[in-house]
């Protein structure tokens, strides 16, 4: 059964704006971002910076491309230039440039977290899924009390079918942040796949209390009841998760449970 491509996206365009200076700076990655520019040439970086910014507010990323690529001609140096770059590739669908990116920012700043975690989850949507899991290694090395890396390692195990390897990062995850609902979900999934029916359900039910509002987690508990050939309930999981935000992968999972009731 396919799972929902969770992948920690959502944050990406905000993540862009702290890195540029809009908002309070990030401190988790090796070496702090930087500050106000105040040479001449780094007041030309600013200004690109400033005008990449007001496009990805108005969610103008060709714009933004556009004024980060003039930032890093005007100072390629810069190792954080390359990962906001690569943000926004990353956030236009454009994985192999945001891979690129990262990489050309690794090569400038070895361990710079936020060009690894940029890098971990460009290969996982690629599915290079060893490169990834690389990648969130070198983070969890060096923040052992990441549980967004242990989250993304666990996810990109999970898309191996190394189900047992991915239990054990969410729960990870779950014991550094316990209210991490997704972390719940996805490890409620891997249960399941080794066939820990029970325990699958329940990390999946407790996911959904501790976001009722969450489609994905509705979806997963579909998923997992599917597994469990609960097929009513797992309609029932996924009409509510299309109430939430339809999506062609939920009617299609719904679509085959409704079928597989025909059928019998």
């Amino acid at each position: 059964m396919p799972l929902s491509n969770k992948f920690l996206a959502s944050s990406v365009v905000s993540m862009i704006l702290i890195l540029a200076g809009c908002s309070t700076p990030s401190t988790d990655k090796i070496g702090a971002v930087q500050g106000k520019y105040k040479s001449p040439a780094e007041q030309v970086v600013q200004g690109f910076e400033d005008k990449a910014a007001s496009c990805l507010k108005s969610k103008d990323y060709t714009g933004a491309l556009m004024n980060f690529s003039a930032a890093i001609e005007a100072d390629p140096k810069r190792a954080d230039e390359y990962v906001k770059r690569g943000m926004v590739h990353f956030e236009m669908g454009d994985f192999t440039s945001a891979a690129q990116d990262a990489l050309g920012a690794l090569t400038l700043s070895p361990g710079m977290i936020d060009a690894l975690r940029l890098h971990g989850l460009s290969h996982q949507k690629l599915g290079d899924w060893s490169a990834a899991v690389a990648d969130f290694d070198a983070i969890i090395v060096a923040n052992p009390n990441s549980e967004e890396a242990y989250f993304s390692r666990g996810l990109t195990k999970e898309m191996m079918k190394d189900f047992d390897g991915a239990i054990l990062d969410f729960t990870a995850a779950i014991r550094l942040k316990p209210e991490h609902s997704e972390a719940y979900s996805y490890r409620g999934v891997a249960r399941s796949n080794t066939k820990d029916f029970l325990n699958g359900e329940t990390d999946c039910q407790h996911a959904t209390k501790l976001n009722p509002g969450s489609a994905e987690c509705w979806y997963n508990l579909g998923i997992v009841r599917g597994l469990n050939l609960n097929t009513t309930g797992a309609i029932e999981a996924y009409d509510r998760s299309l109430q939430l935000k339809p999506t062609s992968e939920a009617y299609l999972q719904r679509s085959q449970a409704k079928a597989r009731i025909h059928d019998t």
